[in-house]
């Protein structure tokens, strides 16, 4: 998915996180080589997760503190660096929920630790591999989330902005662990999801981590807490546009975009708003079969079917009609005080709605 390219100001900002972030990654290297040097590779691959990508939560934590241009205070650096580094912790963790094995053009964690194992370590049985390369990367998506929370904890916050926002991160994140279980669950066959259930699953996947915290976060660390109620309303409607628009872009975009293999959700059975909604309609018994047959080849017809059906329009009107909702709210409300922070959000929003076009 695209993401902004204006508000250099914030972007710049954002970068400072992520050096701050890589600089971590540095400093707890070298203390774990010192106490074993196989810790490295695995600690490397877990850097590289958390340190890429195009850093949109980091972002928004910057955009809502909306400081004016000059220095930053560090709480804004640590805490927006938290935001990302929680991200790639769901990222390693969804990886091995998901059994994907690029992301980004590498090697996800579990499967580089898998291969490490019967390259390196003599491993010998198929399942023995993979159950270490699964837990390498559980261990290391937890440390992730640990190391997360610490970010906040030592950021030089205030003791009470500091207890809120470590609220509002593992808050968060606990609601983005709810959504994916929720995920995983209405996937079961034995297991019938609404329409409604299964958009509450995919706005908790991703929305309370990616806008609503990150926007909130900035807004506290401001001393803005009277706008926390528009951002929180503001992000709900942006993230549930994004997720909307990622489950199009994992159909329709190759994975040198999304960063993912192509259509994964589809064939692990993942029930998406998307294939939701081409569900009740006239597709149903095709779409499953070619689903079925859990083979790539199929994916053309599938695309097919999902344009034909309406349901890639149903998605598309629902994903504009929370853009709208987000814009307006930014309007009225004035959330975000200054121009330049308005004119970021802005491109934010743009680069969601440029991701629905497939």
């Amino acid at each position: 998915m695209n993401h902004p390219t204006t508000a250099p100001m914030f972007r710049e900002r954002s970068g400072r996180s992520v050096d701050f972030l890589r600089s971590g990654f540095t400093g707890i290297s070298g203390l774990l080589v010192d106490t074993d040097p196989h810790t490295a590779a695995p600690l490397r691959d877990v850097r590289d997760i958390c340190t890429g990508g195009k850093h949109l939560r980091s972002l928004l934590v910057h955009i809502a503190a909306d400081r004016p241009a000059g220095p930053v205070p560090h709480c804004d650096i640590s805490v927006a660096a938290a935001f990302d580094l929680l991200h790639g912790s769901f990222l390693i963790l969804d990886d091995v929920i998901d059994e994907d094995e690029t992301r980004r053009g590498r090697l996800t964690v579990h499967a580089a630790a898998r291969n490490r194992a019967v390259g390196e370590y003599g491993v010998r049985g198929a399942g023995d591999a993979e159950h270490y390369g699964r837990s390498v990367a559980v261990l290391s998506g937890a440390a992730a989330l640990t190391g997360a929370i610490r970010l906040v904890a030592d950021s030089g916050a205030d003791d009470a902005t500091t207890v809120a926002l470590i609220r509002l991160l593992t808050d968060a994140a606990g609601l983005s662990m709810t959504g994916e279980f929720l995920d995983v669950h209405y996937s079961l066959p034995g297991v019938v999801a609404d329409a409604d259930s299964v958009r509450t699953a995919s706005c908790l996947k991703t929305s309370p981590y990616s806008f609503d915290a990150p926007l909130i976060a900035g807004a506290t660390l401001a001393g803005r807490d009277g706008d926390i109620s528009a951002l929180r309303d503001i992000g709900r409607h942006a993230g549930a546009a994004f997720q909307l628009a990622n489950d199009l872009q994992s159909v329709f975009s190759p994975s040198s975009r999304t960063g993912k293999s192509t259509a994964g959700d589809l064939f692990l059975g993942r029930a998406t708003p998307l294939l939701t909604a081409a569900r009740q309609t006239g597709a149903r018994t095709e779409l499953e079969e070619t689903l079925a047959g859990d083979n790539q080849a199929g994916l053309p017809r599938i695309r097919e079917l999902l344009r034909a059906c309406g349901a890639v329009d149903e998605v598309v009107t629902r994903a504009r009609g929370d853009l709208a909702a987000a814009r307006a709210l930014l309007d009225e409300t004035g959330a975000l005080p200054s121009t330049e922070a308005r004119a970021g959000f802005s491109a934010v929003l743009d680069g969601i709605g440029e991701s629905l076009r497939v």
